[in-house]
């Protein structure tokens, strides 16, 4: 009897534990719909609670209202009413600031059942890339695309551009190169403006009505330049992030005609400024797969050109340029080629190599004997051989610095950055508006760290840490390190160094949040400290890599390359 109640009650968890799960597959693709626009989970449904379960219907208009209240009030895609909950339960501390709302997130109700529309077909395509459909995918960004169209400006596609540059053809031809291109290669494409023709895959029409107004380029180019934050609430912000996204899709579908139409369409639109470094190095890299060399040399030209480029992405156009510019595509040299990147000091150290798989990390013998990764293995021949302390950190650890340090600077009261009491830093911090919004406090706190005595310095930062322990910032990864390490990090690097970096942050955060060197290393008593980038046996410099290098050694760091070979025995 035992044997049986104990099977009976084991079977009783499993399918509780089963119908649980499926549960959660279910929420979380209650609005997952086929191409026929029919809910693909009914049947899924059934078979989780069983056919004689009586179920509750719930009033879809409630349920709309309150999850529009919950989007409008945490400002996120996601569901965040998680963080309220957190920390009416203390588990999260959040900044205290000022909330100053002085422009309105959103125009009209229609800006924000666009925005609700356009983040809901994101999640959509986001699940249909995850289970496969690639061809549902593909529909949703081909409409994302279609979309794109009508707020882009004819004479900034790419194309256009590089037909005047090679005088190839009449201007008046030349300007409706992108429609045309997109109209022969995509069905279903139709000129009117009506919401079907733009989203054929829905058959419910009716809440896409919201879809068919557009602003003109120049209205959405002003929004962009003044307040790139809250541009980010846009349908065009969301869906050039999804068509970015989509570039990478096609990419591995080795479908480059159509990641270059993707690309002559973000280009041709206000949106994401930052990302078109990016944007203009794939575009170039695409067409040459088509087997375009001269076509992939003026695309990186004119892109070379574009004042919004960033620093890492216009050493990659470099690249490309110094690659294809040769004779007789081009007969003089190139004039960035007269002002180099500066060059660090380079080493290397040997080890037994453990594995030789291609497309795998590579790993080394340790001291100890385990297998390690080049990093691991350096900062061991760091410790034994020049007595260095040191941490595999990359950016992490000046991100740390800098939200403490710079603690004031991110939560200094600014007009709509601080829409919620739920963030973790101001709504511009990853755009080009944060640093002249702040110019002059910017200028005043850089210019104290570089000034402070060492031991003014500690102060400062030791009261800065007790302060504000805990409490949940952007970048900062309080329970990485404690006090007393980050302290002698700090002493070692020195202010001047520190406020060299934290002035990159300010001027854009985003491009120099990634590319920073592997190690950290420090020496407590001589006061030093060094940066070293770690490269395994076929392993190269990146060009963010290259551009931190740079900045670092011009900010007066001592910066090295640290190459890990293999071992070759006599």
């Amino acid at each position: 009897g035992k044997k049986g109640n104990s099977l009976t009650r084991s079977n009783s968890i499993n399918n509780h534990i089963g119908r649980e799960q499926m549960l959660r597959t279910i929420l979380s693709n209650k609005n997952l719909k086929g191409m026929n626009g029919q809910l693909v989970l009914p049947k899924l449904i059934w078979k989780t609670l069983g056919k004689d379960t009586n179920l509750i219907r719930l009033s879809s208009i409630p349920l709309k209202i309150f999850d529009r209240i919950k989007k409008l009030y945490f400002l996120n895609e996601r569901d965040d009413h998680s963080l309220l909950i957190l920390s009416q339960m203390e588990k999260l501390t959040f900044p205290k600031y000022s909330i100053r709302k002085v422009n309105p997130i959103f125009a009209s109700r229609e800006d924000l059942l666009g925005w609700e529309q356009a983040t809901i077909l994101q999640n959509q395509f986001e699940i249909l890339r995850e289970l496969g459909d690639n061809e549902s995918a593909l529909s949703i960004l081909n409409s994302a695309a279609k979309w794109l169209l009508f707020v882009s400006k004819p004479k900034l596609d790419p194309f256009y551009l590089v037909k005047l540059e090679s005088k190839e053809e009449g201007k008046q031809k030349v300007e409706s190169t992108l429609r045309d291109d997109f109209k022969e290669k995509k069905l279903k494409f139709l000129e009117n403006n009506e919401i079907g023709a733009f989203f054929p895959h829905l058959v419910d029409q009716s809440e896409l009505e919201c879809l068919k107004e557009y602003k003109s380029y120049d209205q959405m180019k002003e929004l962009v330049d003044k307040k790139p934050y809250l541009a980010r609430f846009t349908i065009g912000w969301i869906f050039s992030r999804m068509v970015w996204y989509g570039v990478d899709f096609l990419e591995r579908l080795r479908n480059y005609e159509m990641a270059v139409l993707y690309l002559r369409i973000l280009l041709s639109t206000p949106f994401c400024p930052g990302r078109r470094g990016s944007w203009w190095n794939r575009l170039a890299l695409d067409v040459e797969h088509l087997k375009k060399k001269n076509t992939s040399l003026i695309l990186a030209e004119i892109g070379h050109k574009d004042k919004l480029v960033r620093t890492a992405s216009r050493q990659g156009l470099q690249k490309r340029i110094i690659k294809l510019a040769k004779p007789p595509r081009r007969l003089k040299i190139p004039q960035f080629l007269e002002s180099k990147l500066k060059e660090p000091e380079e080493i290397t150290i040997y080890g037994k190599l453990l594995n030789y798989s291609t497309g795998t990390k590579s790993k080394f013998l340790s001291i100890t004997g385990e297998a390690v990764t080049v990093e691991t293995f350096a900062l061991e021949y760091y410790a034994k051989e020049e007595d260095w302390t040191g941490i595999h950190s990359e950016n992490e650890i000046f991100k740390t610095l800098f939200g403490i340090l710079m603690w004031d600077v991110l939560f200094a009261p600014v007009d709509d950055v601080f829409q919620t009491p739920f963030q973790v830093a101001p709504l511009d911090l990853f755009t080009d508006a944060f640093y002249p919004s702040r110019y002059e406090i910017i200028q005043a706190r850089l210019s104290e760290i570089e000034e402070l005595s060492p031991e003014d310095l500690l102060r400062d930062f030791k009261a800065k840490y007790c302060e504000n322990f805990g409490v949940s910032c952007q970048g900062v990864q309080w329970d990485r390190h404690d006090l007393e390490e980050l302290c002698q990090m700090v002493d070692c690097i020195g202010g001047s160094i520190l406020s060299s970096v934290f002035r990159l942050f300010c001027e854009d955060y985003k491009e120099w949040s990634a590319g920073f060197p592997d190690l950290l290393l420090w020496n407590a008593q001589s006061g030093t400290a060094k940066i070293s980038e770690v490269k395994g046996p076929r392993d190269r410099l990146s060009d963010k890599q290259r551009a931190w290098i740079d900045a670092l050694l011009s900010a007066g760091a001592q910066v090295e390359v640290c190459h890990v070979h293999e071992k070759v025995s006599d």
